[in-house]
């Protein structure tokens, strides 16, 4: 029988981050950055009036992660699973500028949920997460659309920030 995470025991992975540095696993960013480059030159206002909606289907997790995103001034929507996010991307009448959301996760994918949000609002910019599934294992996913980026859980602030700065228009 396959023994599944806990809320606790996901949080403590989460916190066991090894100082990098730089990025583990950077995005396919095609030009507009390489491994190691840090974006100094923005601030948090760069981030401000930009809504993000994430999904993660342990409560922990959402927690962290909505601590990190709130602290750079982003709006954060919450969903424990894919279809919650679809029904948030259906009804929430503003913007979305970023599905932040985990690949595997019970009934619906992050795959299978970016497909529906992004039929939703076309435009819409995802970052994909997991720590089961590492960078080459998405870069040889067949569901994976183009301009698809990810990041490797656990992840600090530190790594996140300038994904958020590469993804997010000003």
């Amino acid at each position: 029988m396959e023994r599944t995470k806990t809320d606790l025991e996901e949080l403590l992975t989460c916190l066991l981050v090894l100082n990098l540095g730089t990025w583990q696993q950077g995005p396919v960013l095609a030009g507009r950055m390489t491994k190691g480059q840090r974006i100094s030159q923005f601030s948090k206002d760069s981030l401000r009036s930009k809504t993000v909606l994430l999904v993660d289907d342990y409560h922990s997790v959402r927690l962290m992660i909505r601590e990190m995103l709130e602290s750079q001034g982003l709006r954060v929507l919450e969903a424990s699973c894919g279809a919650d996010a679809v029904r948030i991307a259906r009804s929430y009448p503003e913007n979305l500028d970023l599905l932040l959301t985990d690949l595997e996760m019970p009934e619906m994918s992050g795959w299978e949920c970016a497909k529906e949000i992004a039929d939703l609002r076309p435009g819409i910019r995802v970052l994909y997460m997991s720590a089961g599934m590492n960078l080459q294992d998405c870069e040889n996913c067949r569901e994976k659309p183009s301009g698809t980026y990810f990041i490797q859980k656990p992840f600090k602030l530190a790594d996140l920030k300038p994904l958020l700065l590469a993804i997010l228009p000003e």
